[in-house]
């Protein structure tokens, strides 16, 4: 008997330790802001009057003001699907928000959107004329739009829904025409394959697009570990805590990057995850709180940290921000609202 509780407790000590290990909070790092610089603020759709949940993806417009944003209710979405209420994707103004007001304005509608409104990664051409985004339908089928912005919002004039972007996570245009987009596929599998879910999966890739033409996706970049968020010549590596750049070499960062944007003065703005098993957990709704961590990283491939919440205590799983004129603007994939941030602009 004794033996055998000695036996149990060597097992529970070698799978419990690890899990411990996994899970535990990240260390909480210096920041640019303190939590009392900032708040979470809870954004209302203007058409249904629905908060605004997961807002996944941000993209700042050239005048440094106002920012599109997509939302959607992942969680829902996954154990919901026919029920689930759509996402959106909208416009505000940083000023506007920093002054009170939380209204989000609509720029595509589901009527727009064939099988449900689910957008994921988002891109905003240069001069500011187009949008590209992902969605992942209700019946799972992801499928990618793009169009041209107007006063009345995006006129959406491209579609693909090929089987082979079924992993497509985020896009950016490549400034090479129209509608040329790059798009990370994070992973290799449609479905559930330990090759994919392996700490050691390195299948992620990038494919490049013509939104405008049937033809195939031209393979870019492959072997990378969990290709993420994208903007000019970088991706995110969630899974490898790194910037990968095309011709240059990786930025190593104090987390697991998400989605990337560009501030003003071509700095990048990168979303940590501290801890990627917390946020596995947060996102498929096993915890109620996951770390949220945010960069700046400059020309000098240095990096800032702009925002450090570890226990997820004022802002739960950041997975975007945007940073302009003083303000810091963040979105999570799960938590109601935006966080925002003022302090002196640097």
């Amino acid at each position: 008997m004794r033996r055998g509780i000695q036996s149990f407790l060597v097992v529970a000590v070698v799978v419990l330790l690890p899990l411990f290990w996994l899970f535990r909070p990240p260390t909480a790092l210096p920041a640019r802001f303190d939590h009392a610089d900032c708040r979470r603020i809870e954004l209302t759709d203007t058409n249904t009057g629905r908060p605004l949940t997961g807002v996944e993806d941000m993209a700042l417009m050239s005048d440094g003001d106002r920012v599109i944003l997509s939302a959607a209710d992942r969680l829902a979405l996954d154990r919901h699907p026919r029920d689930a209420p759509e996402g959106g994707i909208y416009q505000i103004a940083l000023p506007r928000i920093a002054g009170g007001e939380a209204w989000a304005t609509p720029i595509v509608y589901p009527s727009q959107v064939e099988g449900g409104l689910f957008p994921h990664g988002i891109a905003l051409s240069g001069d500011g004329e187009r949008l590209a985004f992902v969605n992942r339908r209700r019946d799972g089928i992801v499928t990618i739009h793009g169009g041209r912005l107007g006063p009345g919002g995006l006129n959406i004039t491209a579609t693909r829904d090929d089987l082979a972007l079924c992993r497509a996570n985020d896009l950016a245009f490549t400034g090479e025409g129209p509608m040329k987009v790059r798009v990370t596929l994070d992973r290799g599998d449609c479905g559930i394959a330990w090759d994919d879910l392996k700490p050691s999966s390195t299948s992620g890739r990038v494919v490049g697009l013509d939104l405008a033409r049937f033809e195939p996706a031209e393979a870019e970049m492959a072997g990378l570990a969990f290709a993420n968020g994208i903007a000019g010549m970088y991706v995110a590596e969630t899974r490898a805590s790194r910037l990968t750049h095309r011709l240059d070499r990786p930025v190593t960062l104090p987390g697991g990057p998400d989605n990337l944007t560009f501030d003003p003065f071509g700095n990048l703005i990168v979303a940590l995850h501290p801890s990627l098993m917390r946020v596995a957990a947060y996102r498929h709704g096993y915890r109620d709180n996951a770390p949220s961590r945010i960069v700046r990283v400059g020309q000098d491939r240095q990096f800032e940290v702009l925002f450090d919440d570890p226990l997820g205590e004022l802002f739960s799983g950041a997975s975007v921000a945007v940073y302009s004129d003083g303000m810091l603007l963040a979105g999570s994939i799960r938590d109601q609202g935006v966080l925002l941030c003022q302090g002196a602009p640097q």
